[in-house]
């Protein structure tokens, strides 16, 4: 799949990946494992291309939003390609 393909090169380093999938409720952790994911484990969080304004409104709605600005604040980098990329801008 597109993530394994994705990630390739960072297991191949030796990076150690956690998958966070927020699309749909049923594939949405718990907001203790949601923090455990962005807020303590990271050093980098990327996020893939795909729709902006979803992903937005999706991670206001559950919270994300405030853990991803929690781990910026920490200094974990935040990066990703196509919509990935621009989703951590507002201007």
């Amino acid at each position: 799949d597109k993530f394994e393909s994705g990630t390739k090169s960072f297991r191949a380093i030796g990076c150690r990946i956690k998958r966070l999938m927020v699309a749909k409720e049923c594939t949405t952790p718990s907001p203790e494992e949601m923090r455990r994911i962005i807020v303590d484990f990271p050093d980098v969080i990327v996020v893939s291309g795909g729709n902006s304004l979803f992903a937005m409104l999706r991670w206001q709605s559950i919270g994300l939003d405030l853990l991803i600005k929690e781990a910026a604040l920490k200094g974990v980098v935040l990066c990703g390609g196509s919509a990935g990329c621009g989703c951590w801008f507002d201007t």
